[in-house]
C-alpha cells in the first residue's frame, strides 16, 4: 500500500499539474471576454447538465464502482460484469436524452427562469452532455479504482490538451461569446468520449449471457442511490437557483467563478484522494480487525489531512493576489469567499477518507439516502434563511455548515458500524488554527502594498511548512520516512539538511 499510494500520487500530481497550468492560462482569456452574467448563465447550464445526468445515470456507476473493487484481482469476471452494466447505462442515457430533447420548456421554465437565450446550445447541449458524461465518468472511476494511474493520466492530459486546442479556437470562431464557449466545451467532451469508446471500451468489456443478471443487481443496488441523486441535485444547485432568483445572475456569476477558482485547489488534492481512497476501500474491505491495518490507516489519514490543510492554507493565503493578477476587475471581489469555500472542500475530502469509505464498504445505502435527505433539508433551511439576509455570503456560510453537518453525522454512524481511529478532532483543531492565521494576515496585517504583503505571506507559509514537517516526523517517524523517500531520491544530495 505504501509504495503504491506514493507512486500513484506522484503520477496524478504530474497529470494534475499539467491540467492546472492549462486552466490557469485560460482564466485571463475567459474573464476578459465573459462577464459575470455569462458565468451566471454557465452556472445555470451546469444545473441543467447535473439534473439530466442524474436522470440518465440511474445510480449504475455506483454499482460499477463496487464491482471494480470487489473483482480487483479477477479481470475476466470484472470485464463480463461491467460490460452489461456499462451498455445498460448508455442505453438509458440515450433514451433520457431523446425524451428530454422534446421537453425544452421543462428547463427553460424552472432553471433558466425565462431568460431569452438561443435555444440550441443552452438546452440541447446540457441534455446531450448526459451521454458523454456517462462514458467519461465510467472510464475515470474504472482507472482510479484499479489504480491505473499512468493510463488515467495520459488520457486525462489528452483531454486537457484537446480542451486547449479546441476550446480557444472555438471561442475565437464565435467572437469570444458565451455561444462559442458552450459549443466548444461540448466539442471537447465529444472528442474525449470518442477516444474512450474507440480505444478503451473494446479492451476491457466482455459480454456473456450468464452475467446478464448483473443488470438486475445493478438496478437493485443503484436505485436508492438514483433517488438520492435528486437530493444531491437539490444540495448542489439550490443555492445557485436561489441566488439567481432572489439576487441576480451577475451575483451568481461571481459566486460561480469563486467555486471554479477554488476547484484549482481541489485538483491539487485530488492526486492524493485518487491514490489513497481505493487503497482505504480495499484495506477496510478485508473485513478483519487487523490492528496493523487500522493503525496504519490512521497514520496515512493524518498525513493526508496535513497535506490537504497545508495546500488549502497556501492557496487561500495567495488567492487575493492571484485573482487580482489574472482576472478582469469585474471578478476581483470573488477572492473574499474563496477561503470559506476551500475550508468546506477540506471537510468534504475529510469526510470521504475518514467516514464515507467505511459506510460504502458496509453497503449502507439506506443510511446514505437518509443522510442525504436530512443534510439537504438542513442546507435548504439555511439557504432560505440566510440568502435574503446576507446575500451571497448566506449561500457561502450555508455551504460550509452543510459540510460540517454532513461530516458529523457520517462520523457518528461510521464509528458505530466499523470502528476505526481517525484524527478527526485533531484535524478540526488544526483547521481552525490555519483559519485564524489567515484572518490575522488578511485583515489585521499592518503592512500595505503588494510586495510587503506577499513577502509576509511567503514568510508565514515557510514557517507553517517547517512546523508541519516537524509535527509529522514526531508523530510517526517511520511513516514519515516512507512518505518522503521518493522525494529524497529526486532532490540533490547537497540540498538535504545535515549533509
Amino acid at each position: 500500500m505504501r509504495h503504491s499510494v506514493v507512486r500513484n500520487t506522484f503520477i496524478y500530481l504530474f497529470n494534475i499539474g499539467t491540467v492546472s497550468v492549462l486552466n490557469i492560462i485560460t482564466i485571463p482569456i475567459f474573464t476578459a471576454y465573459l462577464s459575470p452574467y455569462d458565468y451566471g448563465m454557465i452556472a445555470l447550464n451546469a444545473v441543467a447538465t447535473g439534473v439530466a445526468t442524474i436522470i440518465g445515470g440511474w445510480g449504475l456507476d455506483n454499482f460499477a464502482n463496487r464491482l471494480e473493487i470487489k473483482y480487483f484481482n479477477d479481470a475476466k469476471k470484472r470485464a463480463k460484469c461491467l460490460g452489461w452494466v456499462f451498455v445498460t447505462n448508455l442505453v438509458i442515457a440515450v433514451l433520457v436524452c431523446c425524451v428530454l430533447s422534446l421537453l425544452p420548456h421543462l428547463f427553460y421554465r424552472f432553471i433558466y427562469q425565462g431568460a431569452r437565450l438561443p435555444y440550441f446550445y443552452l438546452y440541447l447541449i446540457p441534455v446531450w452532455t448526459v451521454l458523454t458524461q456517462r462514458i467519461i465518468v465510467f472510464y475515470q472511476h474504472y482507472q482510479i479504482n484499479l489504480q491505473q494511474a499512468s493510463s488515467y493520466s495520459r488520457l486525462n492530459i489528452a483531454l486537457q490538451l484537446s480542451n486547449f486546442a479546441i476550446l480557444i479556437p472555438g471561442f475565437l470562431l464565435f467572437h469570444f461569446s458565451l455561444t462559442g464557449y458552450m459549443v466548444s466545451m461540448f466539442a471537447v467532451q465529444l472528442f474525449y468520449a470518442g477516444l474512450i469508446v474507440f480505444f478503451w471500451i473494446p479492451k476491457i468489456l466482455e459480454f456473456d449471457a450468464r452475467y446478464r443478471r448483473y443488470i438486475r443487481l445493478g438496478f437493485r443496488y443503484g436505485l436508492p442511490l438514483h433517488f438520492e441523486g435528486y437530493i444531491a441535485a437539490i444540495q448542489n444547485y439550490l443555492d445557485r437557483l436561489l441566488i439567481a432568483g432572489k439576487l441576480n445572475i451577475n451575483t451568481l456569476g461571481i459566486y460561480s467563478f469563486s467555486f471554479t477558482f477554488s476547484n484549482n485547489y481541489s485538483l491539487t488534492t485530488q492526486a492524493m484522494n485518487n491514490s489513497l481512497n481505493p487503497e482505504v476501500y480495499r484495506r477496510l474491505d478485508q473485513k478483519t480487525d487487523d490492528d496493523n491495518n487500522l493503525a496504519y490507516l490512521y497514520g496515512v489519514c493524518l498525513f493526508y489531512f496535513m497535506a490537504l490543510a497545508l495546500i488549502g492554507f497556501a492557496f487561500s493565503l495567495f488567492s487575493k493576489e492571484i485573482i487580482i493578477l489574472l482576472t478582469n476587475e469585474r471578478f476581483h471581489s470573488s477572492y473574499e469567499i474563496v477561503p470559506v469555500i476551500i475550508v468546506s472542500l477540506i471537510f468534504l475530502d475529510m469526510n470521504s477518507i475518514y467516514n464515507a469509505t467505511r459506510v460504502f464498504i458496509k453497503n449502507k445505502t439506506r443510511f446514505m439516502t437518509l443522510a442525504s435527505f436530512s443534510s439537504v433539508f438542513f442546507k435548504a433551511i439555511l439557504l432560505f434563511a440566510l440568502i435574503p439576509l446576507m446575500g451571497v455570503w448566506g449561500a457561502v456560510i450555508a455551504f460550509l455548515l452543510f459540510h460540517v453537518f454532513n461530516f458529523a453525522i457520517y462520523k457518528l454512524y461510521a464509528d458505530r458500524i466499523l470502528p476505526m481511529k481517525t484524527p478527526s478532532f485533531l484535524s478540526v483543531i488544526i483547521l481552525l488554527g490555519y483559519s485564524f492565521l489567515y484572518f490575522i494576515v488578511q485583515y489585521i496585517c499592518p503592512f500595505k502594498g503588494l510586495l510587503p504583503v506577499i513577502l509576509l505571506k511567503a514568510l508565514l507559509l515557510t514557517v507553517v511548512v517547517i512546523g508541519t514537517l516537524v509535527f509529522l516526523k514526531r508523530s510517526d517517524s517511520v511513516l514519515f520516512g516512507k512518505m518522503v523517500a521518493p522525494i529524497q531520491k529526486i532532490v540533490p544530495r547537497w540540498l538535504m539538511p545535515g549533509v
